[in-house]
């Protein structure tokens, strides 16, 4: 269970796939990471072994956006918070993760490298089941992870242990769980954040860029992160863009 690289998709789930998820850990340090394929290469989640947790933006995107004035304000830091010292038996949730179905938008069965192995959670198959969303959760803990005492635990609240990684001061446990969310919706703070990036691609106007992925992250500590794929999105001038959500019903 503690390996270097673990890869994820939701799915199959009524037909569809959420895209490719990857966590995996720094060798030298107890640091972990983690981000969806379609944004690992700018923006990833990171666990530290000092305990700090945060969701970054990675140097070379943030500069390429400084350099055109696009960049937040307060940093390449988006969000960070800190994971608190253990007490006894204490099982502690440092981030949440959200992949709801009407955000899923891949028919095919995700392909990785030849010899990567992929992971695929597939929730029960039924269409008239109470809840249309799977969450990652990842805990913080000092129990052995392979113990039943910790694996009732977690069963009693709903969470199957999928992948565990042991640090100096305790581990770190990726579980998955089932709930009922709110469908995604449009907001000014989502399509701001998705301008931003399309503007810094320098598209033409007319031009097009499809199955998009990005995170939409609520505050909190530690923060709500809801995992969204298959957005269109269009230049229709020099100062306005359309976005689609190619989103299931």
């Amino acid at each position: 269970m503690n390996s270097n690289v673990f890869r994820f998709a939701i799915g199959p789930w009524k037909g569809k796939y959420s895209e490719k998820w990857r966590i995996w850990c720094n060798k030298n340090k107890d640091d972990i990471y983690l981000g969806g394929y379609g944004t690992i290469n700018w923006l990833k989640l990171s666990l530290h072994e000092s305990g700090i947790c945060q969701i970054s933006f990675l140097k070379p995107k943030y500069d390429e956006l400084k350099n055109k004035n696009m960049a937040p304000k307060k940093g390449r830091h988006i969000a960070r918070w800190e994971r608190n010292p253990l007490g006894k038996n204490e099982i502690q949730q440092i981030l949440d993760v959200r992949f709801p179905y009407n955000s899923f938008h891949h028919q095919d069965k995700p392909k990785t490298a030849k010899g990567k192995k992929l992971v695929l959670i597939e929730p029960i198959n039924d269409n008239d089941s109470d809840f249309d969303s799977v969450n990652l959760k990842v805990l913080y803990h000092n129990f052995d992870p392979l113990s039943k005492e910790f694996i009732l635990a977690l069963q009693n609240q709903g969470i199957t242990q999928m992948y565990a990684v042991q640090i100096k001061d305790g581990c770190v446990s990726f579980g998955f769980s089932f709930s009922k969310i709110l469908p995604i919706k449009k907001s000014k703070e989502l399509e701001g954040a998705i301008k931003a990036y399309i503007a810094s691609q320098d598209m033409e106007v007319g031009e097009f860029q499809g199955n998009l992925s990005i995170m939409d992250i609520q505050g909190g500590t530690p923060p709500s992160i809801t995992s969204i794929g298959g957005l269109k999105i269009s230049k229709v001038s020099d100062a306005e863009f359309k976005i689609d959500f190619e989103t299931s019903n």
